[in-house]
């Protein structure tokens, strides 16, 4: 038999059906009923409540202090930076909130699922990225004090921190590109990213997340 290939390592892969020229997607029982269990539709929802709620002002407080009362040190702009990635994923979350207490129904169009999912990963790996520069930073600054002032410069750390946010999204684009949202066949419901159809292209998710894996996983943590 052929080993299933999976779109990408989160999504369900499915099969599809055309009705009236509308591609809708199948999925087995036990997948529904995983889909509409507990804790996909109230426990992941709540939790991300929980995130909108202290994330938001917290985050949103840290970016003010940072931009008007803060010194403007190569540490400021990273922790600016970082605050900026987690307000963008804080931005998307009432929309993921309203999904998942839908019973995993996606109202809101394709182009905000594009955009939904390529901030919920953008963030993850442009947080993972930003921390990276943070910790090499300090590293700079704690091993050579007076040889890392040269280059330890906010204008530097600004380039940095475009490099990076340039990186996210070039990491982030194939998502952006590619169709998330499919209606689910006898079921009422439009699922967002978590369910995928199997295409020929599976292999290119395949190479795709084992790339994200590569530049936003191993080398930072080879380089912490």
């Amino acid at each position: 038999t052929t080993p299933e290939v999976t779109p990408c390592p989160r999504a369900i892969p499915a099969d599809q059906a055309t009705v009236n020229n509308v591609t809708y997607l199948l999925i087995p029982e036990a997948t529904r009923a995983q889909l509409g269990s507990a804790v996909t539709v109230r426990l992941i929802p709540c939790l991300y409540s929980l995130v909108l709620l202290l994330g938001l002002p917290a985050n949103g407080l840290a970016l003010w202090v940072l931009a008007t009362r803060a010194e403007r040190l190569t540490s400021t702009v990273f922790l600016m930076n970082l605050a900026a990635a987690d307000l963008l994923l804080i931005s998307v979350l009432p929309f993921k909130i309203s999904y998942y207490f839908l019973g995993n129904h996606w109202p809101f169009g394709e182009g905000l699922c594009r955009l939904t999912t390529a901030f919920f990963y953008g963030n993850m790996y442009c947080s993972v990225l930003l921390l990276t520069c943070i910790s090499v930073d300090r590293y700079l600054a704690v091993a050579h004090p007076f040889s890392s002032r040269a280059f330890r410069t906010p204008s530097l750390a600004a380039g940095t921190c475009a490099a990076v946010w340039l990186c996210a999204a070039a990491l982030t684009l194939p998502l952006a590109l590619q169709r998330q949202s499919y209606p689910l066949l006898g079921a009422g419901l439009t699922l967002c990213h978590d369910v995928l159809p199997r295409h020929e292209d599976d292999g290119f998710y395949f190479h795709y997340f084992v790339a994200l894996i590569a530049c936003a996983f191993l080398l930072p943590l080879l380089l912490l």
